[in-house]
């Protein structure tokens, strides 16, 4: 099988789970769900309906096919005609072939009975080819509005779109990510000799967690996330044989890790294993919400980062990934208010004032974007002076002075390929080109 095959069938394969998933929160809580799948071709489509019904078999849910045409261009009369509507999940297709004026009569009764949808709880994928899913938001705009997730079947690049780079998650540790790579080791081989010379009795079992843990997490800063991951297991370890303190937090790390490689499923697991074991940890909420972003459970994750959110209001750091995250799901009225926030909490991080001008530049408004830079106060001057002339248009000029602080060490590659500001600036040529 080639690569591009596996790409092509994970990506089929989450894209079905996170329509699942979805289906799976409206039956829990007895809500409607209307959700839209764009395929490619016809065996595509047939393909991710054979899908869902396997799996909302599973459910206890029945399935019914609506397909319509020129002769039943309303699908209103069929769902009403369906008993158990609480057990059916409809499948609904061929909406440009609904006849009438233009042959759009079933994107206007759409439209006129939207609520009906809503009301009656129902619950209802809709199948449609890239050309109906542009027309939809013109011809049915109200029933569009209405909608509660979008998800492309289209090919090798149907993955995931909502993954922000791991800077956005959240240690436990206090971070400092502008922390030099000279200044980092030499914290390490520091911690190292302490925990080679710590004793092994009880008493010293404690210190020897946190030392770990610290450990994990230099490692992880320095790039070295094979030492990472191997410290923190040894943490992990130590605290479930002990009962010791902070257990979350070694899990939080190795979570952390696994969604930097990609491996976002198994970093959900992580995070659904340690909020058992304390539920009110607003960062493992926060956290846990950025991963359900990038298996596409949108819902998901806006339900988890209100939870990390009113855990504790006070953090800056869960104010400013939270706006992040509504960025990455395309909420920009929603994230501005987030940054605000943060830059409100922690009026000295110059990373919550960019993310504040990065999401004003998104909403085209580049003058109070600027405005925020030069009111941010900065040790790292010249990163500053990188962004502004991003934000200004001088992409080149930028990622210039980026290359030179590279150079010279000021900053380090990790901190580029983590940072989602820079992410959210620059496309992925322009990253990889800054990163070669």
């Amino acid at each position: 099988m080639s690569n591009q095959t596996v790409q092509y069938t994970r990506a089929f394969e989450e894209n079905i789970s996170a329509l699942l998933d979805e289906l799976k929160l409206g039956i829990q809580w007895d809500r409607p769900s209307i959700l839209l799948a764009i395929y490619k071709s016809e065996s595509v489509k047939e393909k991710i309906e054979q899908a869902l019904k396997n799996g909302l078999e599973e459910m206890g849910q029945q399935t019914v096919v609506i397909k319509i045409g020129k002769e039943r261009p309303n699908i209103f009369p069929a769902l009403l005609q369906t008993t158990k509507k609480e057990k059916t999940v409809f499948f609904i297709s061929n909406i440009d072939r609904g006849g009438g004026d233009n042959d759009k009569d079933a994107y206007r009764a759409l439209n006129i009975n939207r609520e009906f949808l809503v009301e009656n709880k129902i619950r209802a994928v809709f199948l449609l080819s890239p050309d109906e899913a542009s027309n939809l938001p013109i011809y049915a705009p109200d029933f569009w509005a209405f909608r509660h997730r979008v998800i492309e079947f289209l090919g090798s690049h149907a993955a995931p779109k909502n993954v922000l780079p791991s800077g956005v998650l959240i240690w436990h540790a206090q971070q400092n990510s502008t922390e030099l790579h000279a200044a980092i080791k030499e914290k390490i081989a520091s911690r190292e000799k302490l925990l080679s010379q710590l004793s092994t009795d009880p008493e010293a079992l404690s210190a020897r967690s946190e030392l770990l843990y610290s450990l994990g997490h230099l490692y992880w800063m320095l790039g070295d996330t094979s030492n990472a991951s191997k410290t923190l297991t040894s943490g992990l370890k130590l605290a479930q044989k002990y009962d010791l303190p902070h257990r979350t937090w070694f899990l939080n790390g190795l979570a952390i890790i696994s969604y930097e490689d990609e491996k976002y499923k198994e970093a959900s697991e992580i995070y659904q294993e340690a909020l058992e074991l304390d539920s009110k940890d607003s960062f493992l909420w926060l956290n846990f919400s950025a991963t359900a972003c990038a298996l596409g459970q949108n819902l998901r994750a806006i339900e988890m980062g209100h939870k990390a959110v009113k855990a504790h209001p006070s953090s800056a750091r869960i104010w400013n990934s939270f706006g992040h995250i509504h960025v990455a799901l395309g909420k920009l009225d929603e994230a501005i208010p987030c940054f605000k926030k943060a830059v409100e909490l922690s009026p000295t991080n110059s990373n919550f004032a960019l993310s504040l001008a990065v999401g004003y530049k998104l909403t085209n408004d580049v003058q109070e974007a600027l405005r925020q830079l030069k009111v941010a106060q900065s040790t790292r001057p010249r990163w500053l002076e990188a962004c502004e002339r991003i934000l200004s248009g001088n992409k080149a000029g930028g990622m210039e002075i980026l290359r030179a602080a590279l150079r010279a060490n000021q900053i380090q590659k990790t901190e580029i390929e983590r940072d989602p500001n820079l992410h959210l600036l620059l496309d992925s040529a322009e990253m990889k080109s800054l990163l070669a």
